[in-house]
């Protein structure tokens, strides 16, 4: 699962309710939010690694901007850890 909290900067925290957008990733880990406005949101993602057999979680502060939007789209690589 991928959780993203808007006008965030700080981890927010493990409880997915306080959470304002929520999807699930396909089976390489991508995922998609669409019709975000500019402004600072917080990753968190939380699933299991089949490879390793573990849970593994991810989560970093991203801020949507003109700098870092380009044509309406932004890519982000979650690094995960067990």
């Amino acid at each position: 699962m991928i959780y993203l909290k808007k006008n965030a900067t700080d981890f927010p925290g493990k409880d997915s309710t306080i959470y304002e957008y929520k999807g699930m990733a396909d089976s390489y880990g991508k995922f998609t939010f669409e019709n975000l406005y500019p402004g600072n949101y917080y990753v968190y993602a939380s699933g299991f690694d089949v490879l390793w057999a573990s849970n593994v979680i991810g989560y970093l502060p991203i801020s949507l901007n003109e700098n870092t939007v380009i044509d309406n789209y932004a890519e982000l690589i979650l690094p995960v850890s067990e």
